[in-house]
């Protein structure tokens, strides 16, 4: 039982680092547009 809830965690914290990861990279790319439509 302890095992499980190791591993659920572990996996909660890689999907929470990863929702982080791709919400920094839609920013950027939003930055991205945002430059482009100034020039």
């Amino acid at each position: 039982m302890l095992k499980r809830c190791e591993n659920f965690m572990k996996c909660y914290f890689f999907s929470e680092r990863l929702l982080g990861v791709i919400r920094k990279i839609c920013l950027f790319l939003k930055n991205i547009r945002n430059a482009f439509i100034l020039f």
